[in-house]
């Protein structure tokens, strides 16, 4: 079985067990938590990146937006001041400090 065959099979599986998993907790929760953990598999099929978490290093200089806490929670909103950044080639991606929490970050633009 090819590798991408596999990665597929993988993720058909991971959507299956968060649909059971809907039936105890929100469904729109388990659907964000899922698309939110598995999202890179598009972006690594293209080659391109686009999405990074807290701790990676920028792999540009560019500007970022907030884009999901990595729990898939959705609350508290991040302030107005954290919901966009700037940072250089291999700054760390930052939590969200006003929540203590670990987020996802996307490209905005490169600067």
């Amino acid at each position: 079985m090819g590798k991408r065959r596999k990665q597929s099979v993988s993720i058909i599986k991971c959507l299956a067990h968060a649909v059971l998993r809907a039936t105890s907790q929100g469904v729109a929760v388990v659907v964000t938590q899922f698309f939110q953990s598995h999202g890179e598999y598009a972006e690594m099929s293209t080659g391109t990146k686009t999405r990074f978490k807290t701790g990676e290093e920028s792999p540009w200089n560019a500007r970022y937006r907030f884009d999901g806490y990595l729990d898939g929670t959705t609350s508290p909103q991040p302030t107005a001041e954290e919901k966009e950044i700037d940072l250089e080639r291999d700054e760390n991606f930052p939590p969200i400090r006003s929540a203590s929490k670990a987020c996802w970050w996307k490209v905005e633009r490169r600067l």
